[in-house]
C-alpha cells in the first residue's frame, strides 16, 4: 500500500493493519487533525479508521491531508458564534409563544432548538477532552445541565415552564457561552 500524508509518501508493506495505523500516525504531528482521508479516491474521512480497518488488503493508495487543529477548533467556534447569534433572539420568540399554547411550527422550532443543544453539547465533549478555555467549556456545560428541567417541561406538558426555562435558562446560557466564545475568538485576533 502507499500511504501519502500531505504530500510524503510512505511505502507500507505491513501485513497488518495495526502497523498502517500506528505508521499513519507516528506521521501525523499531534497538533493536526485528518482533514481528508481517500483510500484509492474514495472519500472515507468520516470513518477513516472503520474503512482502513476493513478494508486495508485491497486498497492501493491512501491520501491523507491534514490540517492544524488550530482550524478546526477556530471554524468550530465561528460557527457556534454564528449560530448563537441567530438562535438568541429566535429562542425568545419562541420562550413567548410557549406562554401560550404553542403551535405546530413552534414545536418544530423548539426540536430545531434541541437539535442546536445536541451539537453545542457535542463541541462541548471534544473541547472538554482537548482541554480549551476552561470557562468556555463551563459556558457549555451549563447548557447540558438546564436540559433536565426542560425534559420535565415537556414530559408534563409544561409549557409555562418550558417558557421560562427559554427565557431564564437557556437565554443567558446561550449569551454567556456567545461572550465566551467571542473572547476567545478575540484573544486568537480572529474574531
Amino acid at each position: 500500500m502507499i500511504i501519502k500524508i500531505d504530500g510524503r509518501t510512505i511505502q507500507s508493506d505491513q501485513s497488518a493493519f495495526s502497523h498502517i495505523e500506528e505508521g499513519i500516525k507516528k506521521h501525523i504531528d499531534q497538533d493536526m487533525y485528518i482533514h481528508t482521508c481517500l483510500a484509492d479516491d474514495r472519500d472515507v474521512t468520516d470513518d477513516w479508521q472503520s474503512y482502513l480497518k476493513e478494508h486495508w488488503a485491497t486498497i492501493h493508495e491512501l491520501t491523507i491531508q491534514t490540517e492544524p487543529l488550530s482550524d478546526l477548533i477556530h471554524e468550530n467556534l465561528v460557527s457556534a458564534k454564528d449560530y448563537l447569534k441567530r438562535a438568541i433572539p429566535a429562542l425568545e420568540a419562541l420562550g413567548d409563544r410557549f406562554y401560550q399554547s404553542p403551535s405546530k411550527e413552534d414545536w418544530t422550532s423548539f426540536n430545531d432548538f434541541i437539535s442546536g443543544i445536541q451539537w453545542l453539547t457535542q463541541l462541548n465533549t471534544v473541547f472538554s477532552r482537548m482541554q480549551l478555555n476552561a470557562s468556555l467549556t463551563s459556558a457549555f456545560a451549563v447548557l447540558h445541565g438546564q436540559l433536565e428541567t426542560l425534559n420535565e417541561g415537556v414530559a408534563n406538558q409544561d409549557y409555562v415552564l418550558i417558557g421560562d426555562c427559554l427565557h431564564y435558562e437557556f437565554l443567558p446560557a446561550f449569551n454567556q457561552l456567545l461572550n465566551e466564545i467571542d473572547q476567545v475568538l478575540n484573544k486568537e485576533g480572529k474574531a
